[in-house]
């Protein structure tokens, strides 16, 4: 209770928070403060015994003609930090405020700019893709015999028998699979063998959905090649008979302005002499 309402006890706690290591040597000066003065003022005096640090001005270049200032060589001077600039790529650069402040990664024109970001964007695209094939590299060499039981199961769940050729293809297929599915894997505490199974399971699933949907639409039913032969001969034959030609155009003869008039022997009408080429 006693040091909770001591002035100079309080002081010396503030000192310690303030000054640090360096309040041991100001606790005589508080002590001899605390007997005329309230601690407010001894508050005060250790506000005032706190080093003060100094701001330094930065210093500002010496901006000249030729000067480089990050990729970007200094070559007209519009007005006060403002210049026209030349890139180290070859590229002019109108008003560029040569501010000391900016970063380097900045003082280039857009295009370099842009080549650092898509730098950068492609490494680390490649570093991903590294550290995925290391992990479908380790995951391969642990636990394939699992991949190839699960594609043998899966052919028998479907009642196909197991063949090399096809247990080949839906084995790398599962692979494909996996490697396109490993960075979006999350360990939620199960083992890695059965998201592994579960990867499997569905490959085989959509391979033979895709196979019977392949089979419904376009089903493979052997042709008798011979006899299809046989039967458009005769569709062609048939089309070439005469019978079955177009008619040919009639062509009017006699139809010009001098066409002379006739009688029809059967009914004494008068006609327009025409003939037909048949």
């Amino acid at each position: 209770m006693w040091a909770d309402t001591n002035p100079y006890f309080q002081a010396c706690m503030y000192a310690s928070e303030i000054l640090g290591d360096a309040a041991s040597r100001r606790f005589p000066d508080l002590l001899r403060l605390a007997e005329s003065h309230d601690l407010a003022y001894l508050r005060r005096s250790v506000d005032s015994w706190t080093p003060q640090t100094q701001t330094v001005a930065p210093v500002v270049p010496d901006w000249h003609v030729g000067m480089t200032w990050g990729d970007f060589t200094l070559r007209k001077h519009v007005k006060g930090i403002v210049w026209d600039c030349r890139c180290s790529c070859g590229k002019m650069v109108k008003k560029v405020s040569c501010n000391y402040t900016t970063p380097d990664a900045l003082r280039k024109c857009d295009t370099c700019q842009l080549s650092d970001s898509l730098k950068e964007g492609q490494l680390a695209i490649v570093k991903g893709l590294t550290e995925i094939a290391a992990r479908v590299l380790e995951l391969h060499r642990n636990h394939d015999k699992i991949v190839w039981h699960k594609v043998r199961n899966g052919l028998k769940r479907y009642g196909i028998p197991y063949k090399d050729e096809l247990g080949r293809d839906l084995h790398a297929m599962a692979w494909v699979r996996i490697s396109e599915k490993l960075a979006g894997y999350q360990d939620q505490g199960f083992k890695i063998t059965t998201w592994l199974g579960a990867v499997v399971d569905t490959t085989v699933r959509e391979f033979m959905k895709t196979k019977a949907v392949h089979n419904r639409l376009a089903p493979m039913v052997p042709l008798d090649t011979e006899n299809d032969h046989d039967h458009n001969r005769e569709l062609m034959d048939n089309l070439n008979s005469p019978s079955s030609l177009p008619a040919r155009p009639v062509r009017l003869k006699g139809a010009e302005p001098d066409t002379q008039l006739t009688k029809d022997p059967v009914n004494g009408e008068t006609v327009t002499g025409v003939l037909l080429d048949l």
